[in-house]
């Protein structure tokens, strides 16, 4: 997770809070921008996913 943090420049007790608590914990918009990137996906195509996966629109 360490590595992960690092590579999303995030703290690593941040990562843990999102494994571990996927339903408990709401990270910032900040936060989502910083994994998207690392993750060379777009905030529009994550939500996108989001819906698929859950059948939820925001």
């Amino acid at each position: 997770m360490t590595n992960y943090a690092n590579q999303c420049d995030l703290a690593t007790s941040t990562i843990t809070k999102i494994a571990n608590a996927p339903e408990g914990y709401i990270p910032p918009l900040k936060t989502i921008i910083k994994i998207c990137r690392k993750e060379e996906t777009s905030l529009s195509q994550l939500f996108s996913d989001f819906e698929k996966e859950y059948g939820i629109k925001y």
